[in-house]
């Protein structure tokens, strides 16, 4: 009898092991967000675009969740986040305010704002070769004093074409 038990715990022992074994193939869910801080259009020497590219890519493989954020000037422009979600490139414009008394946030993404984003997205969508990438302007509006957050999807279309 005590072999019996010792070979149904060896047993269940295994199983448990190939289990973990065939669950360390799926993706995480754990959030990765790449940075890069004020490039001007020039990642490190030691990786360029292209290496930036790869090792995103690489995270994307063993990841589900995946973010490349720029929080600089590129090609003179303004901060750009891009999110992947789906078969989009997505470019975020963030507008905070503490009260509406000057209007809501997302009005003063106005539409030389929105020609600028369009301009720099053009330039990050070359340098990074998405050709012909579905592309979407969104907006997010921080509510500073209410802690709320507003994401408006497709805020503005661009006359660009990519």
């Amino acid at each position: 009898m005590k072999k019996l038990i010792a070979l149904l715990l060896a047993a269940c022992l295994m199983l448990g092991l190939m289990t973990t074994a065939f669950a360390a193939d799926e993706k995480s869910n754990d959030i990765v967000i790449l940075y890069t801080n004020d490039v001007h259009c020039a990642v490190d020497d030691n990786i360029g675009y292209a290496g930036l590219a790869a090792y995103k890519k690489e995270m994307q493989a063993a990841y589900n969740y995946v973010a490349l954020v720029d929080c600089g000037d590129s090609v003179q422009g303004d901060v750009i986040g891009t999110l992947s979600k789906g078969e989009y490139l997505v470019f975020v414009e963030v507008k905070a305010r503490k009260s509406e008394a000057y209007g809501f946030p997302s009005e003063s993404v106005t539409y030389a704002k929105q020609r600028k984003i369009s301009m720099v997205a053009s330039q990050y969508i070359k340098l990074n070769m998405y050709f012909g990438a579905a592309v979407r302007f969104d907006v997010i509006e921080v509510y500073l004093t209410e802690g709320r957050i507003n994401h408006i999807e497709n805020a503005f279309d661009s006359y660009l074409k990519y």
